[in-house]
């Protein structure tokens, strides 16, 4: 495993945290927009830590860990971060049975009036960035003022996982990991 300087990012404030001693990590949960938050796992061990956290964060676990969060006064520090990616989705709507859809015959007349409407690709893509742009003014309301002695810090500063979460409907919106926060 290498070293990567990288730019950080810190703020002080009242931010829900919580130690998961069974996945082996520390949580933070940050406000990101409206009712959606972003969760920053952060496992303990360097080697296998991420992967294996990576194959078992569910929306349960998210779920247990809002249960076990305690909202104290803390430092976060995390790198500045942008990651993106684009999916074809092709292979895994036609290994969730979906295949019609790409045929000649399909029908879709239900969202056009052209018969000869065909499906050819479905393409996904998805992007995220977490800079002080990004996150100045969702964190502008949790700041508060208290001793510096009493604060807990939250330190991201190896591979972690993040997850994007809509809390009223309960939802894992998006899943990613940071490895190198200069490599989108």
């Amino acid at each position: 495993m290498s070293t990567v300087e990288v730019p950080m990012m810190q703020v002080k404030g009242a931010f829900p945290a919580t130690t998961d001693d069974l996945l082996g990590c520390e949580v933070v949960r940050l406000p990101f927009h409206g009712n959606v938050s972003m969760f920053i796992a952060v496992p303990y061990k360097l080697s296998t830590g991420l992967a294996d956290l990576e194959k078992r964060v569910s929306s349960t676990v998210l779920e247990r860990w809002l249960k076990e969060m305690s909202n104290t006064s803390r430092q976060v520090i995390i790198p500045k971060f942008h990651v993106h990616k684009k999916y074809n989705l092709e292979k895994h709507l036609h290994e969730l049975g979906i295949k019609d859809l790409f045929e000649q015959y399909a029908n879709l007349l239900g969202i056009s009036s052209n018969p000869e409407l065909r499906v050819n690709t479905i393409l996904h893509q998805g992007s995220i960035t977490v800079d002080e742009e990004g996150s100045e003014a969702a964190v502008i309301t949790a700041v508060g003022f208290t001793p510096l002695s009493t604060q807990e810090k939250f330190l991201a500063d190896r591979p972690f996982l993040f997850a994007i979460y809509d809390h009223p409907t309960m939802s894992l919106l998006f899943l990613g990991r940071v490895t190198n926060p200069l490599k989108p």
